[in-house]
């Protein structure tokens, strides 16, 4: 029984070297290097501008765009007016008017007929009244409030991966994007961490913007916070991911970043096990229509470069058959082993 035992452990032992020399057999193999990624989210902002003239547009835009918001609001059609006339309420004729303007910029005022007021602040609304009041000798020195209730006239579509998305009327000239964000509730749980922003230049030709959102909120960085106005769209697009599957310890999908490289994948599914066949993993790319071996060994020992990744590749980490062969059968002698030596007490 002695003989036995000391057979089976020489046996257990030469498995157990065979598993390190496959190992080290493995890393060998020709390893084809995965092409460059070709849409990193960051260039998305880039692209968006065909030259630097757009792109001194852009920045004009942003000026005027500035000017307008530190100024009062515009008036426009479909805006609702709530106009108060002191005078008349007291003599209880009417305690205040709620017109709505026409799409041709016009309210008709009881008592006065048409007004153009398309274009004017409420304040030089209230100055017109006044103005024709007095002209017409209805009262000589009228009181006048007026105050828009109801913004219709400028909007902003916020779409995508927001808790509330939908179309937002402006009640400024134009107003920050994180005042839009928080007006749509924040970004979901599933949304991308890169603001889509689709705007208009003076020549009518549209473009697009990208806002970070980690930097913008977390970071605090303003220079981010762009200033939108009647007709941008807001698009935040669910957030990208890549998938791991195979021999790794948390198999799944996790959260692709335009960094996001092989080992860091495969670090955030849990890291792979000593019986991954890591000179053989597979990178399928562009719906599963390309793949792309990757030697883990010679990356992790500094012989190639670490790959970026793309949104939507899958990542395959295979199980290394001859090493699991031996390591079953290297547990397997070891037991008979323990059995035999049992045995042998008895």
């Amino acid at each position: 029984m002695f003989k036995l035992s000391t057979f089976a452990c020489r046996v257990a032992f030469l498995l157990l070297a065979g598993l390190i020399v496959s190992g080290c057999a493995s890393s060998n193999k020709k390893n084809v290097r995965i092409p460059a990624r070709t849409d990193s989210p960051r260039d998305w902002y880039r692209n968006s501008f065909s030259d630097e003239d757009s792109q001194r547009k852009a920045q004009y835009r942003d000026r005027i765009l500035l000017q307008d918001r530190a100024s009062n609001y515009v008036v426009g059609s479909d805006d609702v007016l709530s106009i108060y006339i002191y005078e008349w309420a007291v003599q209880e004729e009417e305690e205040d008017f709620k017109l709505r303007v026409s799409k041709t910029g016009n309210i008709a005022m009881p008592g006065i007929g048409i007004i153009s007021v398309g274009g004017l602040t409420a304040e030089q609304i209230q100055a017109k009244l006044k103005q024709e009041l007095q002209n017409r000798q209805l009262i000589q020195s009228p009181r006048i409030a007026v105050e828009v209730t109801e913004y219709r006239t400028r909007k902003v579509a916020v779409v995508g991966e927001f808790k509330n998305p939908g179309l937002f009327a402006l009640t400024l000239n134009a107003v920050h994007v994180s005042e839009l964000i928080a007006l749509a509730g924040g970004p979901s749980l599933d949304a991308s961490p890169y603001l889509l922003i689709t705007q208009t230049k003076e020549d009518g030709e549209k473009y697009t913007r990208e806002v970070d959102l980690e930097q913008l909120f977390a970071e605090r960085k303003t220079d981010g916070d762009i200033l939108v106005a009647d007709g941008d769209i807001l698009y935040l697009p669910t957030q990208p991911k890549v998938a791991v599957y195979g021999n790794v310890s948390r198999p799944g999908v996790i959260p692709f970043d335009k960094d996001l490289t092989l080992q860091q994948a495969i670090a955030l599914a849990g890291g792979t096990s000593r019986l991954t066949d890591k000179s053989n993993l597979r990178v399928l790319r562009n719906s599963n229509t390309s793949t792309f071996p990757v030697n883990l060994n010679r990356v992790e020992g500094g012989k190639r470069d670490d790959p970026l990744l793309a949104d939507g590749d899958v990542i395959i980490a295979p199980l290394d058959e001859q090493k699991n062969f031996l390591l079953k059968t290297y547990q397997m002698i070891r037991g008979f082993v323990a059995v035999g030596y049992g045995v042998g007490l008895n």
